[in-house]
């Protein structure tokens, strides 16, 4: 799905194919055949598909999709989603704790 959403991405269509990959997850997450429901995707947005096939194997897109990784691993995302406020990891569930959350940070941020 990774290299699916980066080949999109190169030809300016990322946030379609997250969104094709989001709403159709249960069609392609224990599939055999994933590649071949992506390519259909990609052939639904209208991509060049001879462009999305030599982007979806390059070693750019997975050098790329590895990094991002690693950098997640290296900040200490663990799960998603996750979320950092001033540049700590939050735990919070609901839309009040996060509220109280960011509260506290600027009635901090206000006071100092």
């Amino acid at each position: 799905a990774a290299e699916a959403s980066e080949a999109a991405g190169n030809q300016g269509k990322f946030w379609e194919m997250h969104s094709e990959l989001f709403l159709n997850q249960t069609n392609w997450e224990k599939s055999t055949e994933a590649k071949t429901i992506f390519t259909g995707y990609a052939k639904k947005l209208g991509l060049d598909m001879e462009k999305f096939a030599i982007d979806y194997e390059s070693a750019t897109t997975t050098d790329k999709i590895d990094a991002s990784l690693k950098s997640g691993i290296k900040a200490g995302v663990n799960s998603t989603p996750t979320f950092y406020l001033n540049g700590k990891k939050i735990q919070a569930q609901t839309y009040e704790q996060f509220k109280k959350l960011i509260d506290e940070a600027l009635t901090a941020t206000a006071n100092s």
